[in-house]
């Protein structure tokens, strides 16, 4: 079973992973569309904001929405930071390929980062 400072140590290291600035990309994170999981393969990013670290764990605060255009697949979805991740990727999902006809959205509700107790 964790301790409060297990707990305390893991908020300072999801805050270091909100902090963290991979070269001169900056500090926001964002959520990218792909075709494939490869890093040309970006269809679009949104930033995503997080919140303040609680319980070892962080999620997005409001809705993050993902704009793609007519005959665009996805894929493959990250949480990033930059919108050309190449070693800058935080999490990534392959997902079941989604063929867009017309231009469409994917609304991202949820996108928590937790770091699990060992």
């Amino acid at each position: 079973m964790a301790t409060g400072s297990d707990v305390a140590v893991r908020n300072m290291m999801l805050q270091a992973i909100k902090d963290w600035n991979p070269g001169s990309v900056g500090t926001t994170i964002k959520i990218g569309a792909y075709t494939t999981d490869s890093d040309v393969s970006v269809i679009t990013t949104a930033n995503a904001t997080y919140g303040t670290p609680s319980s070892s764990t962080m999620n997005i605060t409001s809705n993050v929405v993902l704009n793609i255009g007519a005959g665009g697949s996805v894929a493959h979805l990250r949480i990033q930071k930059g919108d050309y991740p190449s070693n800058h990727t935080i999490y990534k999902k392959d997902i079941t390929a989604e063929v867009f006809t017309f231009a469409g959205t994917i609304t991202i509700t949820s996108a928590s980062i937790t770091i699990a107790d060992a």
